[in-house]
């Protein structure tokens, strides 16, 4: 946690399980969107600087919301 708080964000390495990963890709299907970078209305989708494809998990998508909080709670007590 100490990376978040000195970074604001951290990678961490197998957070969800391969089941759950399983489970959230049931939920989303293949609707990824290309990563951008910048804000706002300065969005630029640069492949040369981000290939990747994002889905931002939203808690309040019902299938999705309780594989997140089961992960959640699986790692409150780590740290």
């Amino acid at each position: 946690m100490k990376q978040i708080a000195d970074k604001g964000w951290c990678v961490w390495d197998d957070f969800l399980t391969p089941e759950a990963v399983k489970q959230l890709r049931a939920c989303f299907g293949n609707d990824a969107q290309q990563a951008r970078i910048g804000r706002h209305e300065n969005l630029l989708a640069e492949t040369t600087i981000r290939s990747d494809k994002i889905r931002w998990l939203e808690p309040a998508n019902g299938r999705a919301s309780s594989t997140l909080s089961y992960a959640n709670g699986k790692h409150s007590t780590s740290s």
